[in-house]
């Protein structure tokens, strides 16, 4: 399966606003993002998760090859710094269009892109 980079983004979006204590399911990031299906969405948290963005819970299931998500309760660091360098749309825009420009199609990579954009906005801010 691919991942999808937009999927990516809009589910780490969601995850930051659940408050303390609270988490989400796949259903429930569903509904607020139908545009993904279940299965993208679910790829999604266990990529997230195995990439140190996301703390899952996870349960395994008769007759299925991989475990289910049971639920997302937050992002860890390392999400909240990613999520920081793509948030604006303007930036995400940027940031796909040089990545694919580039044969960049990886978290690091979309992450590095924007790091790079948001110290050349800060020069720019600063006039160096």
């Amino acid at each position: 399966m691919k991942l999808n980079p937009d999927c990516v983004r809009s589910v780490l979006l969601e995850i930051e606003k659940l408050g303390f204590n609270e988490h989400a399911t796949i259903s429930s990031l569903h509904t607020a993002l139908p545009d993904y299906s279940e299965e993208d969405l679910e790829y999604t948290c266990f990529i997230l998760s195995d990439g140190g963005f996301l703390n899952i819970e996870s349960i395994d299931l008769p007759g299925q090859f991989l475990p289910a998500v049971k639920a997302v309760y937050s992002m860890t660091y390392k999400g909240h710094e990613f999520l920081e360098k793509v948030r604006a749309n303007k930036i995400w825009s940027a940031i796909k269009t040089i990545g694919e420009k580039l044969g960049v199609q990886t978290l690091d990579g979309y992450s590095m892109i924007g790091a790079n954009i948001l110290t050349e906005i800060i020069k720019n801010h600063f006039g160096f």
